[in-house]
């Protein structure tokens, strides 16, 4: 599967279901958020590319309710 995006926050569930699968107790934390084995990714399955445009972003506060979600999945995976 190919997909585009400018998302921080689609790029941050990356990170962290990759940082999740290499943890010891990726059993446990799954579980806590309510993720099955199939959601973690390991590196050898993905490839990210970047390209930049030299512009700033804006805020939409419903996309920031959504990244807070995140930012705290990933301290919890990142402990």
């Amino acid at each position: 599967m190919m997909a585009t995006t400018h998302s921080d926050i689609i790029l941050q569930h990356i990170n962290n279901m990759l940082s999740l699968s290499g943890r010891e107790d990726a059993a446990e934390i799954s579980q806590n958020l309510k993720y099955i084995p199939n959601d973690l990714l390991r590196a050898e399955q993905i490839k990210v590319y970047q390209l930049k445009c030299g512009k700033n972003g804006f805020a939409i506060p419903t996309f920031n309710d959504v990244l807070d979600s995140i930012i705290e999945e990933a301290y919890s995976i990142q402990e």
